[in-house]
């Protein structure tokens, strides 16, 4: 082992030693729990939103315990204009996170809004418009006389010839 590698271990056990009280191993923190008054009430879930999310209709998950039952609401659909600690996660400093942190927050995928009968009618279009484009093209093509000079030429003994010599 280098006297690197000694003093960076040495260093990580005293700052470990630091964030724990003395003579308390790492498992045996004791879970501090949530206040919930110091929370704001919008943030709480509420049956009447439009959100609803649909696993709350079953109740509550008993895997959460006390954890507490806040809306369904993402980064994205937070106000940007907000004066936040965090301005990417649009989140201040402590913040109770929601159980589905990882499907909320800013780098999750982005947020639909609108009915689905928008999204169909969107891409109907596009392919309307798009075959609509391509046949339009081919009447143009058929329709404009060709640039070059045919290629009709009469060569002696040569088969097709013998429909030009019918014509002259």
């Amino acid at each position: 082992m280098s006297a690197l590698t000694r003093v960076a271990a040495t260093r990580a056990a005293a700052a470990s030693a630091l964030l724990r009280p003395a003579g308390a191993r790492l498992a045996s923190y004791k879970v501090q729990p949530i206040d919930q008054s110091t929370i704001p009430k919008e943030r709480f879930y509420d049956e009447k939103d439009p959100q609803y999310y649909g696993s709350y209709q079953q109740g509550p998950d008993p895997t959460f315990g006390d954890y507490p039952l806040l809306k369904w609401e993402g980064a994205q659909q937070r106000s940007p204009y907000g004066v936040y600690d965090d301005p990417v996660e649009r989140r201040n400093l402590g913040d109770v996170l929601h159980r589905d942190y990882d499907m909320l927050s800013a780098f999750a995928p982005d947020v639909i809004e609108g009915p689905a009968w928008k999204a169909v009618l969107t891409i109907a279009c596009f392919f309307t418009a798009g075959f609509t484009l391509f046949q339009a093209a081919k009447v143009v093509q058929k329709s404009r006389p060709n640039p070059a000079a045919s290629g009709n030429y009469s060569l002696p003994g040569f088969e097709g010839n013998k429909e030009f010599a019918d014509m002259e």
